[in-house]
């Protein structure tokens, strides 16, 4: 009797090691192909947050290539009104081609982003958690929250530039058309409000490439995300 309840006992004891093995061994390769998914998560994060930011370094680039043409335009048109804050060591030419230019050019100015769509998706998704590295982690965020402060300045103003189209449509100045009017200078003139706008207008642009003092926030992430890509590829290839 002794001897049926031992084995019973034993089978019990080998059935439930069977089964927790088992068990053991179906969470474990559960947790395997977790970790491998998040590790194909993490390399698509820094792909993408790499391309995100070499699109904030051309954005950037772009803006200090016409920060200087922005500046001349508006030198252009207060030099038209002999304005204070004209520069006295320029000549300008009034010629209606050349100032229909600089109008152009001040109307139509890029706005300066952020391109944040991988910083987006892990904030929203929370899959920022699969990045390994803390300090990366945070640098990231620092950056992104950063961004967020500075090209919120430009937005608690009000563009000028509409008010500029509007003063000169008031003249029957339209931009792009502008040069076929021999008396341009002269009719900007009747309108010195016009300069005032164009000081406005210098005013929301600089802020707008107010992210430029981000540079080096920027290049230092840049060299972050590319050794952290560099530090996965060669575990992966010794795995392999």
């Amino acid at each position: 009797m002794a001897e049926g309840k031992k084995a019973i006992a034993a089978r019990l004891g080998l059935e439930f090691l069977v089964v927790l093995v088992g068990i053991l061994a179906a969470l474990g390769v559960d947790d395997w192909r977790q970790a491998r998914s998040d590790r194909q998560l993490e390399q698509h994060l820094f792909t993408s947050l790499a391309a995100d930011l070499e699109n904030d370094r051309r954005d950037a680039q772009l803006q200090e290539r016409l920060a200087g043409r922005h500046r001349e335009a508006v030198n252009h048109l207060l030099a038209i009104f002999e304005h204070p804050s004209a520069p006295r060591d320029q000549q300008f030419d009034l010629s209606p081609y050349e100032i229909d230019a600089s109008l152009n050019l001040l109307l139509g100015m890029p706005e300066l982003q952020v391109f944040n769509p991988t910083y987006t998706e892990m904030i929203s998704t929370g899959s920022i958690r699969v990045i390994r590295n803390r300090a990366l982690r945070r640098q990231i965020s620092s950056y992104y929250q950063t961004a967020e402060q500075v090209l919120s300045v430009p937005l608690r103003q009000v563009d000028p530039r509409p008010e500029l189209q509007g003063a000169l449509a008031a003249l029957g100045v339209a931009s792009g058309q502008a040069e076929e009017m021999p008396d341009l200078a002269q009719r900007l003139r009747t309108d010195p409000m016009i300069a005032t706008h164009a000081l406005r207008i210098r005013q929301y642009y600089d802020n707008r490439v107010a992210l430029d003092r981000m540079q080096e926030a920027r290049e230092a992430l840049v060299e972050s995300v590319q050794e952290e890509m560099g530090a996965l590829a060669g575990r992966s290839s010794t795995r392999r």
